[in-house]
């Protein structure tokens, strides 16, 4: 009985053993792996390189982005069985003159958006009136590394009319030929937590987020 039971031990004892040594195993091989597999970064900063100069001086700094119908109203066409409108995809052109952020009326009417009220605006026109709609806002970095974090947030913005048709009057095209469409204006409510480099020598913007000051809503 007692040879018995001392094999008995001795076989739980080497199950063990080897149980141990299968972990000190997986443990290595995970920590072998992280070293050579590169953890994703959330990119704070992008940059456009423009084919020349003079190009950045004609289209003037735009960045990509999108406009989309609010969380609140896509949930309920959603629950209604209603079609959520798609997004409306284009360009911002950076703005340091617009205190806020703006989209193009063009834009917010393809949404099917409706005025929560007017906005007084200023500018070489002087003083005047616009609709203001609540939208949904996104904005996507990405780096050469395909890290990429997205901006979504949903705000009030003031429209503004003929936008486009007054930017496409420059013949700005994307790489293939395609015209670049103005959604809006990207103003310094965003810039705000931003640093925006301005390179007109050599044609490049670059932009450099602070997500630590950066609130929802802002």
């Amino acid at each position: 009985m007692g040879s018995n039971k001392n094999r008995a031990i001795s076989k739980r004892m080497a199950a063990k053993r080897e149980r141990d040594r299968l972990k000190r195993k997986a443990k290595k091989k995970e920590a072998i792996k992280n070293e050579t597999d590169p953890v994703p970064q959330v990119p704070k900063s992008f940059s456009v390189n423009y084919k020349t100069p003079n190009d950045l001086a004609v289209s003037g700094p735009i960045v990509p982005a999108e406009w989309r119908v609010p969380d609140a109203l896509a949930k309920r066409l959603s629950e209604l069985g209603r079609p959520v409108p798609s997004p409306v995809r284009g360009h911002l052109l950076v703005d340091t003159g617009a205190a806020k952020t703006c989209i193009a009326e063009d834009a917010a009417l393809e949404l099917g958006l409706h005025s929560v009220g007017r906005a007084k605006t200023f500018g070489v026109h002087g003083e005047g009136e616009t609709d203001k709609y609540l939208v949904h806002f996104h904005f996507v970095i990405a780096d050469a590394n395909h890290n990429r974090v997205e901006i979504d947030r949903d705000m009030v913005a003031a429209s503004v009319r003929q936008l486009n048709e007054a930017y496409s009057a420059f013949g700005v095209k994307l790489e293939g030929g395609r015209p670049v469409r103005l959604i809006g204006l990207l103003g310094r409510d965003f810039l705000t937590h931003t640093k925006f480099v301005y390179d007109g020598i050599h044609g490049i913007t670059s932009m450099s987020l602070s997500f630590e000051k950066m609130k929802p809503g802002d």
